[in-house]
């Protein structure tokens, strides 16, 4: 009789082990899910913000240079002012600083076409990974419901069967 109380108490205690480590699992799984979810949503609008700001800081600079000429781009629906022709001494300046927004502004593009892509890069492989995590934590939690299930169905099988030896 007390073996197999010793016997219980140690399938409990090693029960216990399993469902703590399982806990601990299950916890794992779901802060990773989590804070992948968060880093996927949080990571294109903490890069396109602060781009949005320096791209609006360039517009004021085209403003300061050429008075009006940013208006379209700075205030919504704003009608670009008609600019009077140049004449010819002006031309070699106005060519030249044309050119060099041209530049500033390709040059703009290109580096916001490169981080662009490296965040959306960046983004779908944290969602993807969160979708992952979140499917992993889904199969741990359903296989430690099956297993505590199949444990409480054992324990009250045995049960059934010491029931049935004492009363035949």
């Amino acid at each position: 009789m007390s073996s197999e109380f010793n016997e219980n108490i140690d399938a409990r205690i090693a029960a216990e082990r399993v469902v703590r480590k399982e806990r601990n699992r299950i916890r794992r799984w779901a802060v990773l899910s989590i804070g992948l979810w968060v880093l996927a949503g949080l990571l294109i609008p903490s890069i396109y913000l602060p781009v949005g700001a320096k791209l609006h800081e360039y517009g004021r600079l085209i403003d300061e240079a050429n008075p009006g000429a940013a208006d379209p781009i700075l205030k919504d629906g704003a009608i670009a002012p008609l600019m009077p022709l140049p004449t010819q001494q002006e031309l070699p300046d106005l060519v030249a600083r044309l050119r060099h927004q041209q530049w500033i502004t390709s040059h703009i593009i290109v580096h916001e076409w490169f981080v662009g892509a490296i965040i959306l890069v960046l983004a779908i492989g944290a969602a993807l990974l969160a979708s992952a995590s979140t499917v992993a934590l889904a199969l741990t939690i359903r296989r430690v419901t099956l297993r505590q299930v199949s444990a409480n169905l054992a324990e009250i099988s045995e049960q059934l069967r010491r029931l049935q030896s004492h009363s035949t």
